[in-house]
């Protein structure tokens, strides 16, 4: 049968955290299991590569200068000279 993605509809950020960690934890007894089972493979060498880094994100707020040209005198957009 196919896996569907629970979508988890609790309100409770205790539970949902719960939730969230088990799911963690799982994730790492099979990337472990996958390293000890599969030794000297590219699935080893993934599993062992997530198990160093993890997955994870690191958010960060740029602003970007809104560069105004003058119009062309031919009309045709113009590209800035950077």
């Amino acid at each position: 049968a196919a896996r569907h993605l629970h979508k988890n509809t609790s309100r409770n950020p205790g539970e949902v955290w719960s939730n969230f960690h088990r799911r963690a934890e799982e994730a790492e007894r099979l990337l472990i299991r996958c390293v000890r089972e599969n030794p000297n493979t590219p699935w080893a060498w993934l599993a062992q590569r997530e198990l160093d880094y993890g997955l994870g994100i690191d958010v960060r707020q740029h602003v970007l200068m809104h560069v105004v040209m003058p119009p062309s005198r031919t009309g045709q957009p113009r590209l800035p000279k950077l």
